[in-house]
């Protein structure tokens, strides 16, 4: 009994002994497993990364290309609005509908200004008799003021001519009288100053017969002193009457003078009083021109108010304002969208939006280290997956010279920098529609470097940045390296990537897939 017991005992130990050591076992194949797998994986410190999972750039690799994603829209959309705030009467397109410049879109409710236009059309009838009997007056008016001037019998002017001829007439009378008494003058014909001349050329002449006389008896003894005595007051009597004489003369002269001078004063008067009758004849002249003016500006007033009143003005108004109720699309195009309905009031906001859909352009968002390569003029590949995958043919028409702003219209500094870039679709064909996404490859793009990669070397994180894996390092040894990129659009198995990295010598993994889970880690080729 006791040895069966022990047999039972050993036997109990050696089954609690299989139960321990197996899970052990278990453990330690698992172990040897993952070591064999870890030793295995392609990318760890033990394997060498195969040549031909890696991309080694060269400079005939490269080529110039900028990839961008971007939404097709209308390159020059029509927003259709309207002037009048009506009730809309009826819609008569819609989303889809192609127009022409005079397709109709709505009509809106136009009583209102139809009765309007009514009433104004009988206030202008009124009117315009009454501007007609203006312009009879008017016209009479200025009629007979021209008939006086070209006839010479306006009376105005008549009564200043006879004046100017008068004025003229004593001019030229005092005008004579001075130049007569000045040539009397100067000739010796002023008849006081001619008597005057020869008084005192006879005192001169007695004086000196007397002065002769007396020098001759002066010192002759046969004389008496009585008769030289008598002879020398004779001298002093003839000199005493010379004198007189001289006096006379300047008397007469000065008399002459003034008289000549009254002359002179006189013809100045008349020639001023002539001029005065000329400028009142000019003024007068004037003043009957102006008024000529003036029934000619008011007759042409009267006609102006025949042909165009302000009642006539409201009244074509009214009229545009009907016709402007046809709310035409003033192009070509498809309406794309319709924003009112019959019953609401028009004038508060787009009605339509009328675009051409042959007229297409693509808006993108481009980086900041990419947008000096992006210059105007540049062809551009355009590709879309909703446009069954075709490519269409771009250029660039626009870079923006600021970057894009938040919704304070600030630049936002914590983002990523991107610039707005406009590319013209050159090929449009119908299946390329307003609001779809693309990818647009910008080539000729100055330094920006890109590269075809097998489209396994790109991937996107969930922030929607494209990466690939680089080896980083001299060799042997490299390190698995995550680095941004700009990705284009996947063909044949093929991708373009552009950005910093990409440049001559850069070594890029093929399948980043594979060896994603190796960031950090260094590898051997």
């Amino acid at each position: 009994m006791q040895m069966t017991d022990r047999k039972g005992r050993h036997r109990m130990k050696t089954g609690k002994l299989k139960k321990k050591v197996l899970p052990i076992v278990i453990i330690y194949l698992i172990l040897l497993l993952m070591a064999a797998v870890s030793c295995g994986r392609p990318g760890s410190k033990k394997n060498k990364l195969p040549e031909e999972d890696v991309t080694v750039i060269s400079g005939a690799d490269l080529k110039k290309v900028v990839n961008a994603d971007g939404t097709v829209r209308c390159a020059d959309p029509h927003y259709i609005y309207s002037a009048q705030t009506l009730p809309v009467k009826s819609v008569l397109v819609k989303e889809g509908d192609k127009v022409t410049p005079e397709t109709v879109l709505c009509q809106l409710d136009t009583t209102a200004l139809e009765a309007k236009a009514a009433q104004q059309e009988a206030a202008l009838e009124k009117a315009e008799k009454s501007a007609n009997q203006s312009v009879a007056a008017a016209k009479h008016r200025l009629d007979s003021q021209v008939e006086g001037i070209n006839n010479g019998t306006d009376s105005v002017l008549v009564d200043s001519a006879n004046k100017v001829i008068l004025a003229k007439e004593a001019y030229e009378k005092a005008q004579k009288a001075y130049k007569d008494a000045q040539t009397g003058r100067d000739q010796g014909l002023d008849g006081g100053i001619y008597e005057t001349d020869k008084a005192v050329e006879s005192a001169r002449q007695q004086l000196e017969f007397a002065e002769k006389y007396y020098d001759d008896i002066k010192d002759d003894k046969m004389f008496s002193d009585l008769s030289k005595e008598a002879a020398k007051d004779e001298v002093d009597a003839c000199r005493l009457a010379l004198d007189q004489a001289s006096k006379t003369r300047q008397i007469a002269l000065r008399e002459s003078d003034i008289s000549l001078a009254d002359l002179a004063v006189s013809e100045d008067d008349a020639y001023q009083a002539y001029l005065t009758a000329i400028l009142a004849q000019y003024a007068v002249g004037r003043n009957v021109y102006n008024n000529a003016v003036s029934e000619s500006d008011a007759l042409s007033t009267a006609r102006i108010q025949t042909d165009m009143t302000a009642d006539e003005l409201v009244l074509e108004e009214l009229l545009q304002n009907i016709e402007d109720a046809r709310v035409k699309a003033g192009c070509t195009g498809v309406v794309t969208a319709v924003n009112v309905d019959s019953g609401t009031l028009a004038g508060n906001g787009t009605l339509f939006v009328v675009e051409d859909t042959s007229d297409l352009e693509v808006a993108a968002d481009v980086k900041e280290y990419d947008i000096n390569s992006v210059k105007k003029g540049q062809s551009v590949s355009i590709t879309s997956e909703s446009a069954a995958g075709k490519e269409y043919h771009g250029t660039v028409t626009y870079t923006a010279p600021a970057a894009n702003k938040d919704e304070d219209s600030h630049t936002d500094l914590d983002a990523d920098a991107k610039y707005r870039v406009l590319v013209s679709v050159d090929d449009p064909d119908g299946e390329l529609l307003i609001g779809m996404s693309v990818r647009l490859e910008i080539s000729e793009s100055g330094d920006m470097k890109s590269i075809d990669l097998p489209e396994e070397a790109v991937y996107t994180d969930e922030k929607g940045q494209s990466h690939v894996l680089i080896l980083v390092g001299e060799g042997p040894g490299y390190t698995v390296t995550e680095a941004d990129v700009s990705a284009g659009k996947s063909r044949d198995g093929r991708i373009t990537v552009s950005g910093d990295v990409i440049k001559e010598g850069a070594i890029i993994i093929n399948d980043a897939g594979r060896y994603r889970v190796d960031v950090g880690r260094s590898v051997q080729m």
